[in-house]
């Protein structure tokens, strides 16, 4: 057993984690999300790259995101450009995440387009949709810790995006997602 978390709370993390990465996911090409990738909700994240370091018990981390993306989405006619359906997005996410047990890390975000350009076929009226994106929720794990700042580490990070996002607008998954990762690092 782990020292310092109890049993039971060590179990429903990892039964939590099992259940959510099997969840069906349907497939949805109306709601596409042109973001590449997603930001680690974490201060101690690299480059927006999970490391195995967790924030203290009941520290408590918040800050903002901001992203820019240009020509995230668009439709290509073999080499040449047809039609740019997200041209300029400008993205800011706040987020929130805690500290428990020294062992476990939570945090929420949820991202805000607050400006976006483009083209869509269907609806003129979509040049300048804003608005909220997929809510997300990131659980990590340490399983094995650094001793002191250097050393071997290894976490498990089970991210879940929940489509709270616009549908017309490009800003949505369409569904619930789940990510489970596992992160080793060494510290010198």
């Amino acid at each position: 057993m782990t020292p310092g978390i109890p049993r039971a709370i060590l179990r429903a993390t990892w039964l939590l984690g099992l259940g959510l990465s099997l969840w069906p996911r349907l497939g949805a090409a109306q709601n596409l999300d042109p973001r590449i990738a997603d930001n680690a909700l974490s201060p101690n994240a690299l480059i927006s790259h999970h490391t195995s370091s967790v924030l203290p018990h009941l520290g408590v981390f918040s800050g903002v995101f901001v992203d820019y993306s240009n020509d995230p989405l668009v439709i290509l006619n073999g080499a040449e450009l047809y039609r740019r359906l997200v041209a300029h997005r400008v993205t800011l996410e706040p987020l929130v995440s805690l500290g428990l047990f020294n062992w476990i890390e939570v945090a929420v975000a949820l991202p805000l387009v607050v400006f976006q350009t483009g083209q869509s076929a269907d609806d003129p009226a979509f040049e300048r949709r804003t608005g909220l994106g997929d809510l997300r929720l990131s659980l990590k794990t340490a399983i094995v810790r650094h001793e002191g700042t250097h050393g071997f580490g290894i976490a498990a990070v089970f991210d879940l995006s929940f489509p709270t996002g616009r549908r017309d607008a490009f800003i949505r998954d369409g569904s619930l997602t789940a990510t489970p990762r596992l992160v080793f690092d060494y510290r010198t």
